[in-house]
């Protein structure tokens, strides 16, 4: 015999578009922490995406990627943000990403190069 879920359990993960206006707000501002988006693949990246679109944070959180890029080191994030730039039709924050991913490329054999001698 099937159960049909209760109360806390979520029908599917796309419930967040449910969830009462406060509470949404609070998780998509999670969503959108630098902890919470340094750390997230193309995928989740699409879906804050789609989650700040209909909260009215789009802009809020492509200007934090875009800082993000700028500052970090950190190349999974920048091949994370290259895949989802591609796969969202985003040419501006693609070609950033490339820019970034070049530069910390010549820091990273520069810094070989010093080590080497």
């Amino acid at each position: 015999m099937e159960r049909g879920p209760t109360a806390a359990e979520p029908t599917s993960v796309f419930d967040l578009e449910s969830l009462p206006t406060v509470l949404f707000e609070r998780v998509l501002g999670r969503f959108l922490s630098t902890e919470y988006l340094c750390r997230a693949t193309d995928r989740k990246l699409a879906r804050v995406a789609e989650l700040a679109r209909r909260g009215g944070r789009l802009k809020a959180m492509d200007g934090r990627i875009r800082r993000l890029l700028k500052k970090s080191v950190h190349n999974e994030f920048h091949y994370e943000v290259k895949v989802f730039a591609t796969k969202t039709g985003r040419p501006k924050l693609l070609e950033l990403c490339t820019e970034r991913l070049t530069a910390i490329e010549k820091l990273l054999k520069t810094q070989q190069q010093t080590y080497a001698n």
